[in-house]
């Protein structure tokens, strides 16, 4: 299917041949290329070029833009449409590809100077020639015979398009012409079949309307399963042509391609408004089309039904490619658009990756494709699949990979540090990669924040921002939380890798302190510890330094000021509030310090003992309190020489027993005046003490003293 804009007529003779391409136009050197990134010069009405297909037929269903020109014989003017360095530059071709492979074009009817115009093509862009001489060019008829159909001068230019353009692409690879002699689809499908016996890679940019046996011709394609089939989708909004519409073939479909004038480099594309595409009628999608997740999606509901096209490439004719053909329209260089052009491009670009191409092959993770989502062929262009362009165009330069990210979500700042209660400063998303022309909506949710996109609210725990098409910042967005602690904010979007924010959530301001332990009831002299932990207005804790308060005469407090403090009570019984002041907010517990019943202690000795080169003197402690015998209560003796005040000579511990006595054995090898000292203590009571004196002579004990 070939659009074309004739430019002028051109005898070969007048070509020069010279290397090098620029985007647009003429490769020779010395040529400037226009200044735009579209083809430009004479253009006119669009018309039809090949005859509407009778049934059982196909058409290549061209629709030229009318020369202009004053007349025919005008001298030839240099080439004007997008040129093979602008398109491989554009969707990022390889530049030496096809090396070993066979692209098969099958056409109708015969082509007398496909060899001398695609010489003159491979001349005028600098390409390796490709030629029957170096058996890189091969043309036969549909039974591989010699013997060439009728000469139309229509299909011409559609063989011209197609073998300058699978050369122009893939410049190593092998061209095999297969000519039918008729457009009826028995002998199409005979030089399909021809064409596979002896090519990796099968183009065929023609088709015909849908009938119902048309399932009956598929078998040409299963017959032969490593080859790789390519068909256009139709010049005409919203079709479905027949072989395009076969799920055993890739369906190829239009766009519109914008790039940089002076580059080449891809800027945009967009769906070609007259490119085929629709739901078969009599063909069931493929396995790997049918389970393809956007498949089945509202705008392309084909419910199990084969839906065309798989792919696109450019094929608007006002972005259209440059081709020489001197069969027709006076000869020359014209600008070609249509599904023709993106037919082939397609079967050059399979042929370049040296790899069976086939439905399970694009709807699987190998093609990096521009999904194509603004437009329209009278089908809306959804984000996945859609009817306009399928999964959009083969395009290594901006493409993704089926399954994987389009690009990465990252959040500025990283962190943020929030006080509870009170909204963040602003964050922004941002997007390693343009948003689509439908732009991007983001989703935001925090695992204990809540989100708004204002400062002022309302938060909710989920929202949701939207990049604006070709941005890479989102809007602002602000986060509030109660709780105090770490918080992660997330944001995600379909088809790109998520982004987390750590944030940081202080507690409020000080509103209230808890004193632990909240009461107390300490003995006369006694201690405790106090502490104070302050609380925010949401409950969240927060460290506190008070100032600690109590009425004079009741006791200290050390230190006055900290976290905690530890009180110490006075020898009187009192009840009393202990205050934990912090600013203007403060804490009380009450305090109540309990008196000591008194005891009475007293200590006796008993006569020294000597045994061996020792004295052995029994000390006994007694402990009551009114009249009644203290058991339990523990005992220390010190036991000092000479005065009750001298040097310490053994310290000895025990407790009382039942009767309110503790019995210790003071032993020592020397004679002399000792004291003994007993301290008594036992919880609810005063400490008692009492001491004795006595003396140790050779013979023994003689004291009191």
């Amino acid at each position: 299917m070939v659009r074309i804009r004739a430019i002028a007529l051109v005898a070969l003779l007048a070509l020069v041949a010279a290397a090098g391409g620029g985007v647009l136009g003429s490769g020779r050197a010395g040529a400037t290329a226009p200044g735009n990134a579209t083809a430009s010069g004479n253009q006119g009405p669009v018309t039809r070029t090949c005859q509407a297909p009778r049934p059982g037929g196909v058409s290549c269903l061209a629709r030229p833009v009318q020369q202009l020109a004053p007349s025919y014989t005008t001298r030839p003017t240099p080439p004007s449409g997008l040129s093979p360095g602008g398109i491989a530059t554009a969707y990022g071709f390889p530049p030496a590809g096809g090396s070993g492979e066979t692209i098969a074009v099958v056409d109708a009817f015969n082509d007398p100077t496909a060899t001398t115009d695609l010489a003159a093509f491979s001349a005028e862009y600098g390409l390796p020639t490709c030629s029957t001489s170096d058996g890189c060019f091969a043309k036969v008829n549909e039974t591989g015979g010699g013997t060439y159909p009728a000469t139309t001068n229509r299909w011409a230019l559609e063989m011209s398009l197609d073998i300058e353009w699978a050369h122009a692409l893939a410049p190593y690879a092998r061209i095999l012409l297969v000519e039918a002699t008729t457009t009826t689809f028995t002998d199409m499908f005979a030089a399909v079949g021809y064409a596979a016996q002896h090519a990796q890679y099968v183009s065929m940019s023609w088709g015909g309307s849908e009938f119902s046996a048309e399932t009956s011709f598929d078998s040409t394609f299963t017959s032969y399963p490593g080859v790789s089939f390519f068909a256009a989708s139709g010049d005409s909004a919203s079709s479905v042509l027949y072989p395009s519409s076969s799920p055993d073939v890739v369906s190829v479909g239009g766009t519109t391609l914008t790039v940089t004038a002076s580059t080449g480099a891809w800027k945009s594309e967009t769906a070609w408004s007259s490119a085929g595409g629709g739901c078969s009628v009599y063909e069931a999608a493929s396995a790997a089309q049918r389970a393809f997740p956007t498949y089945d999606q509202s705008g392309a509901s084909c419910n199990g039904s084969r839906a065309t096209p798989d792919v696109a490439f450019d094929a608007n004719p006002t972005t259209g490619v440059s081709v020489y053909d001197t069969v027709g329209y006076g000869g020359g260089w014209f600008t070609v658009g249509g599904t023709s052009v993106s037919t082939v491009m397609m079967a050059a670009r399979s042929a370049d990756a040296s790899a069976h191409v086939d439905s399970t092959y694009v709807y699987g993770p190998s093609i990096r494709l521009y999904n194509v989502t603004t437009g329209s062929n009278g089908h809306p262009c959804e984000p996945g699949y859609n009817l306009c362009t399928g999964l959009g165009s083969w395009n290594t330069s901006v493409g993704v990979l089926n399954g994987t990210t389009t690009g990465t979500l990252s959040f500025t700042p990283t962190s943020e540090a929030l006080t509870a209660g009170s909204p963040s400063a602003a964050a922004t998303v941002h997007l390693s990669v343009a948003a689509p022309s439908s732009g991007l909506a983001v989703s935001l949710s925090s695992t204990t924040a809540d989100v708004s996109s204002s400062p002022t609210g309302p938060f909710t725990s989920t929202a949701t921002v939207t990049v604006s098409p070709g941005q890479t910042t989102s809007p602002a967005v602000y986060l509030e939380s109660t709780k105090a602690g770490t918080s992660t904010l997330s944001a995600s979007a379909t088809g790109w890798t998520a982004a987390t924010q750590s944030d940081t959530v202080s507690p409020g301001p000080l509103a209230s302190i808890a004193i632990s332990p909240p009461s107390a009831s300490v003995p006369e002299g006694g201690t405790e510890v106090f502490t104070a932990v302050g609380f925010d207005a949401y409950g969240n804790p927060e460290a506190v330094s008070p100032t600690w308060t109590l009425p004079a005469g009741d006791g200290s407090l050390t230190p006055p000021t900290g976290a905690s403090t530890v009180f110490s009570a006075g020898a009187t019984p009192a009840s009393f509030t202990l205050t934990a002041t912090s600013g203007s907010v403060s804490a009380t517990a009450p305090v109540s310090v309990t008196g000591l019943t008194s005891m009475t202690v007293s200590i006796t000795d008993a006569s020294a003992k000597k045994a061996g080169r020792e004295y052995k003197v029994p000390l006994t402690v007694s402990a009551a309190s009114a009249s009644s015998p203290l058991s339990g209560a523990a005992v220390t003796v010190q036991v000092t020489s000479s005065t009750c005040g001298g040097p310490l000579v053994t310290t000895l511990s025990g407790s009382t027993g039942s009767a309110g006595t503790a019995s210790f054995l003071f032993t020592t090898p020397l004679t002399g005046t000792y004291c003994a000292t007993a301290e008594v203590s036992a919880g609810g009571y005063r400490p008692g003490a009492a001491s004795v004196s006595f003396a140790v002579t050779g013979s023994g004990k003689k004291g009191p003293r």
